[in-house]
Formats: C-alpha cells, sequence, structure tokens
C-alpha cells in the first residue's frame, strides 16, 4: 500500500516518518500540493493533503488506484466530493480541528480591546 503525504511542514514529516517506521508503511512525502507534484500517483491508494492541494477530476484520474483521501483540515471544499463518490474514494477531514483555541484567542482579543492591552504595552515601552 502506497501513502502519499503532500503540502507538508518539516514537523509533520518527521512525524510521519516515526509511524511509517514504526509500521512498516510504505510512505512518501513531499512539500509541495498536488498540481506541483511530477512525481507517478498511479499506484496510490491513500493520498494526505492540506488545504493547498486541490483534488478535481484531473488530479483524480491520474490515480487510479486511490481508495481513500484524508485532509489535515476542517474544511473539505478543495476537494470534489462528487468526482470522489462517483470512483467511490472515501473522503476523511478533521471535524474539530482547534475549536477550543478559536474561542479562546477570540476571547483575549475582546478583553484586549476592553482593557486596551496595546496602548498599556506601548506605554511600558516609553517607561522602559
Amino acid at each position: 500500500m502506497r501513502i502519499l503525504f503532500l503540502d507538508c511542514e518539516e514537523w509533520e514529516a518527521k512525524k510521519i516518518r516515526e509511524y511509517a517506521e514504526k509500521y512498516n508503511l510504505k510512505v512518501e512525502i513531499n512539500y509541495s500540493d498536488l498540481a506541483s507534484y511530477k512525481g507517478d500517483v498511479s499506484d496510490v491508494q491513500i493520498l494526505s493533503i492540506f488545504i493547498n492541494s486541490k483534488v478535481n477530476k484531473e488530479q483524480l484520474k491520474r490515480m487510479p488506484s486511490l481508495k481513500l483521501i484524508v485532509t489535515r483540515s476542517t474544511g473539505f471544499d478543495h476537494i470534489d466530493l462528487d468526482a470522489c463518490k462517483k470512483r467511490n474514494i472515501h473522503v476523511c477531514n478533521i471535524p474539530d480541528y482547534g475549536s477550543n483555541t478559536v474561542a479562546e484567542f477570540t476571547f483575549l482579543l475582546i478583553l484586549a480591546l476592553v482593557r486596551r492591552f496595546r496602548r498599556i504595552e506601548t506605554t511600558i515601552e516609553h517607561v522602559s
């Protein structure tokens, strides 16, 4: 089974390599998006992508063995779901990624506005 990871950060690639070795997986990691990737993808069965990799009918034609697409994002609008459904390709995403973090950051920004943290920070810089 060939698994292709695209649009990876270096820290992701490091972890992926660790798991691939541990579970004896045939994994290829590339830092480009799917449209820019020029390698042979005809035997790829699992494709892991991020939001920069657009998966449309033309891209799917390059991967006749594809069975699963995993996007490492909450959104999946970069994937042609109708084309995947016609080919019986399963698509998975991360539906609840970072929701608590986003909410916490929003409240931090609200507090910063209400308490004028930026003005205080600027004042402290001038004093010291």
